[in-house]
């Protein structure tokens, strides 16, 4: 066999072993009998994540918006808030998902 064929060989035998599934493997390399996997984005992971930091959004506003009408004469006083912390723990999502 010549060496590419052997190597490629290597890579399928060394993905079954490890039973990381094809479609969410984007880089496989072996080098020095290590192997290093990147997969891509768990999609039902990431859409149900979204599902409840929604619903939990609604569930703050409907849950506080009299009490922010009379203290802070302001109704979305807590939507307000939660979509700060929304779009802060999205950047620190994206972040932690681009470390190896």
């Amino acid at each position: 066999m010549t060496a590419p064929a052997e190597e490629k060989k290597k890579r399928k035998k060394a993905i079954r072993a490890y039973g990381t599934p094809r479609r969410h493997l984007m880089k496989s390399e072996l080098a020095d009998g290590v192997i290093v996997t990147r997969g891509g984005v768990d999609r039902i992971l990431l859409g149900l994540i979204i599902v409840l930091v929604i619903l939990g959004s609604v569930m703050v506003f409907s849950a506080s918006y009299p009490y922010a009408l009379s203290k802070y004469k302001d109704s979305l006083y807590f939507i307000k808030k939660q979509a700060l912390f929304v779009a802060l723990g999205s950047v620190v999502l994206y972040v932690a998902a681009q470390v190896p």
